[in-house]
């Protein structure tokens, strides 16, 4: 027997919470030897909130001018483009969907979000801008029965996968019982509980 047999061997035999003491101390040693760069971390992630919490207030501002300003009706050229144009994206990131679950690739997570996030924009847009009765009529329909209820199973689909990575790491690093919910769960931290 090889002497990688071997070990394979010894580690098939260990129990659940043997083999999460040995994954901890994996990580430890790792940390050790590639430490991170905590404190430049920490300054972009601060640096990164406050440019969000400035984008959002200038947005903010930006709403309430247009909610004044903008025309009820206006005229668009290039109206064919733009939509077209829209569903050539929508395409894209449905197309990137399919192919990362079929390839069981983790980037499906954001390409569904991206999808589901575009579908709720087409039907905002579709019901919004649409005139005359048979219009809205067919935009609430295709809203109702095909956009958001594909955008929701999307959503759904990166939460599950998203959960399914929470509890796989949490059970590596010897954790019992159910995850937390998704909003309290820490980036990039293995280690919570």
């Amino acid at each position: 027997m090889t002497e990688d047999a071997a070990a394979l061997e010894y580690l098939r035999n260990m129990t659940d919470s043997q083999l999460a003491g040995l994954a901890r101390a994996i990580e430890l040693i790792d940390a050790e030897r590639h430490p991170s760069s905590s404190g430049r971390d920490e300054r972009l992630r601060y640096g990164f909130v406050a440019g969000m919490a400035i984008a959002c207030l200038i947005l903010i501002v930006w709403i309430a001018f247009l909610a004044i300003k903008l025309p009820r009706h206006y005229v668009a050229g290039h109206w064919d483009v733009a939509w077209t144009g829209f569903d050539i994206f929508e395409l894209a990131a449905l197309a990137v969907t399919g192919w990362a679950a079929w390839r069981r690739r983790l980037i499906v997570v954001p390409a569904a979000l991206v999808a589901a996030t575009l579908l709720i924009c087409d039907a905002w847009f579709d019901v919004t801008l649409a005139h005359g009765r048979l219009r809205i009529a067919t935009s609430l329909l295709s809203a109702i029965m095909v956009e958001l209820p594909l955008a929701v199973l999307l959503a759904a689909l990166a939460r599950h996968l998203l959960m399914i990575r929470v509890r796989t790491l949490r059970r590596r690093m010897g954790h019992t019982g159910p995850p937390p919910p998704l909003r309290q769960v820490r980036l990039l931290e293995e280690t919570d509980r």
